[in-house]
């Protein structure tokens, strides 16, 4: 009787739910602020196998780290002074066009929106001090909901087309 009772959700949508939990985990465990990058990180590297989920997160890390590089770089030549500093109205801007334009010029596509949003976050959550190390702490929580959502995706079973 159970065998005929279909369920909605799928084994990569639990996946993506179980990374998700160990990323907020992690980040409360830790006392690393903020879990928002590493649960986005999870959730655009869960796929439907593990070849595509290590496609898509090795290419999630390169451009989280292109889009860290230029924040680092905005960051150092323009000291901001918190997340209301009216140089963001120029910065931002320029740094996503300069982001995209190295992503694109490095074939990084399918890595640029979460390095905006890597961007994004930084930038307009940045604290008045300790901007290196607040920058450096988002790109490693980053590539933590990238790890994670690897090891759940291996160790989890991979039956794409089986329902839970």
């Amino acid at each position: 009787m159970l065998e005929n009772i279909k369920f909605p959700i799928g084994l990569r949508i639990i996946k993506t739910g179980l990374a998700v939990f160990l990323c907020i985990l992690f980040a409360m465990l830790l006392d690393l602020g903020s879990p928002a990058l590493a649960c986005l990180a999870a959730v655009f590297t869960m796929r439907q196998d593990m070849n595509q989920s290590l496609h898509y997160g090795s290419m999630r890390i390169a451009g989280v780290f292109l889009a860290g590089a230029v924040t680092i770089m905005i960051i150092l030549l323009f000291p901001l002074s918190g997340a209301a500093d009216p140089l963001l109205l120029a910065l931002v801007p320029l740094g996503i066009i300069a982001y995209i334009f190295l992503a694109d010029k490095f074939h990084m596509h399918s890595g640029i929106i979460v390095g905006c949003a890597t961007m994004f976050i930084i930038m307009f959550d940045i604290p008045t001090d300790n901007q290196l190390t607040y920058a450096l702490k988002r790109l490693a929580l980053t590539v933590v909901g990238v790890a994670i959502a690897l090891i759940v995706n291996k160790i989890l079973p991979n039956h794409y087309s089986s329902k839970v």
